[in-house]
């Protein structure tokens, strides 16, 4: 990326204390099988409120080219491309996200609410 950042004439994100390349994250890396072929996508969530900020386009221009050089489709969402509900229902379901053995007890609370919706 420091090299992307070189290219496009923009200073590389450091460290303000000392000084050193911060390391650039993207917030997620989707892979999804479809009919046999597996696509990746790459997401940025930020605030609206971020993308005015011309040192911010910067970074997420970075990224972007990052991301473009191994074939992967990348965007940002923001809290206008999410609804209220379905960022609601996902803080629900988010304690679930990992199911372990010890907790059957979540397993059956869940398999138990997914029954009364069905019916």
């Amino acid at each position: 990326m420091q090299r992307i950042a070189a290219d496009m004439g923009i200073t590389y994100p450091k460290d303000r204390n000392s000084g050193d390349p911060c390391v650039l994250t993207t917030d997620f890396l989707i892979n999804i099988q479809d009919n046999g072929k597996n696509y990746q996508g790459a997401r940025t969530i930020k605030p609206s409120t971020q993308l005015s900020q011309i040192r911010t386009i910067e970074k997420y221009e970075l990224e972007r080219l990052y991301w473009q050089a191994q074939n992967t489709d990348w965007g940002i969402v923001t809290e206008k491309d999410i609804s209220q509900d379905f960022a609601a229902n996902i803080e629900w379901l988010h304690p679930f996200k990992k199911l372990e053995a010890e907790s059957k007890d979540y397993l059956f609370q869940l398999l138990r609410i997914a029954e009364d919706h069905l019916d």
